[in-house]
């Protein structure tokens, strides 16, 4: 496939290159294995321990509330049963499911979580390695473009939220990132079926894998490859990018119009108030995760900064959008654009200035590829400034809190997606027992499973309210000796409020998928259908023109 001649890798690099491709490839290869291998080994050092960033919990609570309905028969667990002191969550409507679906998985096989993580972070900064190598093909020969996807694995902010803040969500979704820009590259130089099909797939991914962070890409890569490729002039362009961004909302259907259909039912802007102070770098001072953001801050924008003139005088326009993007993310950092975070509408969701530390990673070995193919010194120079900054952080190895998982019962209170039912949205210690009644009796609980209840009760003249220790939520469903019940929440708590009448009753209750749940289940069946009919359609094309191409260039 072409994408035009600024694209290309430098040609009197690709002369001078001694090694044949299959060696280059091999040797790049390797290089990720090892970075990915570094930058994971310290948690294997260890028995059944991961690292105790602050998110850490949240991503093990997910997990484990994943596998748990995987192995009670639901392909698509939407509840869980553990968090918020046992009153449940549903966090995997509102939480984007991929790395708990990931991790889920592989525990069920595994039968261990800590091995599960451990599994999962081998592959998705395998596969981050892998697509940053694909992206970065399209600048250098195999050999460079494997330097530049070593350090992308190894970035410092890669690093930090690994160690310092285990946001798993972040994680998985920088495996798609690089992927993201090099097909929404290919479509900003010539729009094709192949081109908007991978844009589609792989923002899909990134929607699964952290909805912020699919957010901060169109904010900091898309507008301004947008821009880049001229919407006025080449409407067709922007039309491809943007056919391409919707499908992937189908793909990611089951997820996306769930979250959009229950958003005002739970508590979701408990951390967005409007006058939140914005932790920009170098406005806040004190502790350690700071400190080493601000290093990584300044790595990256004097990495990018002295790049722009170099490739505006040689017109690489590829690679200006990409550079420019970088430093768009980094100024993202500051303070300067406040402006921005204020009052451009949906910036509050990100919380986070730092954040854009995920795209900004990108760039910076981009511009390592860069200089090692056309200036091998200057590129060099370049790399070892980069493994020296990540010499730099104290965190890799020897220095992160670690938390064994084996025998420990975790109990995340995650706020964002906490029933509106619920009075009160702070911590506090379980203190009603399961299954209780308001009035004469006794109740009992049969059963307790992640998306079911079986409660037995015997209720003693004139009735009874049954009172079960999980919040109320759209889906849960009631039914009393065989027969449906309708139930609602207690005012204040929020818990599961079912009437009896006198005598000895069963009851059932069941967490279900109510419409909109089940019209995102059938988009995005719907969508996948079509993306793979499609992508039929790309390969027999591209197949056909190859042959073309041969019997073109076949000597008469």
């Amino acid at each position: 496939m072409s994408h035009g001649a600024d694209l290309a890798p430098h040609p009197a690099r690709a002369r001078s290159t001694r090694w044949p491709a299959s060696a280059e490839r091999g040797a790049a290869l390797a290089l990720i294995v090892a970075a990915t291998a570094a930058i994971v080994g310290p948690i294997f050092a260890g028995p059944d321990r991961i690292p105790a960033g602050h998110d850490y919990a949240l991503a093990v609570t997910l997990a484990e509330g994943y596998a748990e309905g995987l192995e009670d028969g639901y392909l698509y667990p939407r509840w869980v049963s553990r968090a918020n002191a046992g009153h449940g969550i549903p966090a995997l409507i509102g939480y984007p499911p991929l790395g708990a679906m990931l991790v889920g998985t592989v525990r069920v096989l595994a039968g261990e979580t800590a091995a599960a993580f451990r599994i999962v972070l081998c592959f998705v900064h395998l596969i981050g390695g892998l697509s940053f190598f694909l992206f970065a093909r399209r600048f250098a020969r195999p050999l460079v473009a494997g330097i530049g996807a070593a350090l992308y694995v190894l970035a410092p902010y890669h690093v930090m939220v690994l160690y310092h803040r285990f946001a798993f969500a972040e994680i998985v979704s920088q495996a798609w990132l690089p992927l993201v820009l090099h097909f929404g590259l290919s479509l900003r130089a010539r729009p094709t079926l192949g081109s908007a099909l991978g844009l589609a797939a792989s923002f899909a991914l990134v929607l699964a894998s952290h909805v912020v962070v699919a957010q901060m890409v169109v904010v900091g890569l898309g507008v301004v490859v947008l821009f880049a490729s001229r919407p006025l002039r080449h409407p067709r362009r922007a039309l491809a990018m943007g056919g391409a961004l919707g499908l992937a909302a189908l793909l990611a259907g089951a997820y996306v119009i769930p979250v959009l259909a229950s958003r005002e039912l739970v508590h979701w802007d408990a951390q967005y108030a409007p006058d939140r102070a914005l932790p920009f770098v170098f406005a806040t001072r004190g502790d350690e995760f700071t400190t080493l953001l601000e290093l990584t801050f300044l790595v990256q924008a004097g990495c990018l900064a002295p790049l722009l003139p170099m490739l505006w005088r040689g017109k690489h326009r590829a690679l200006v959008t990409c550079l420019a993007a970088g430093l768009f993310a980094t100024l993202l950092h500051t303070a300067a654009t406040l402006p921005l975070w204020r009052y451009l509408p949906g910036m509050q969701y990100l919380l986070y200035p730092y954040r854009f530390g995920l795209l900004a990673a990108l760039f910076c070995p981009l511009g390592v590829v860069f200089l090692t193919e056309r200036r091998p010194a200057l590129g060099a120079l370049a790399a070892l400034a980069s493994a020296l900054a990540l010499l730099a952080l104290p965190t890799l190895y020897d220095h992160p809190r670690y938390v064994s998982l084996r025998g420990r019962d975790l109990a995340v209170w995650n706020q964002e997606h906490i029933p509106r039912t619920v009075g009160s949205i702070y911590p506090r210690a379980p203190t009603e027992p399961r299954a209780s009644l308001y009035g004469a009796g006794e109740a009992s609980v049969l059963e307790w499973r992640s998306h079911t209840r079986r409660i037995r009760a015997d209720v003693e003249p004139p009735g009874a309210q049954l009172r079960v220790a999980t919040w109320y939520f759209p889906g849960w469903e009631a039914q009393v000796d065989g027969v449906p019940r309708s139930i609602g929440p207690e005012a204040g708590t929020g818990l599961i409020l079912v009437d009896l009448g006198p005598g000895a009753h069963e009851i059932t209750l069941s967490f279900v998928d109510t419409p909109d749940r089940v019209i995102g289940a059938w988009v995005s069946s719907l969508a996948w259908l079509g993306f793979l009919a499609l992508l039929v359609v790309a390969a027999r094309g591209h197949l056909r023109r190859r042959r073309e191409a041969a019997r073109a260039a076949a000597p008469p």
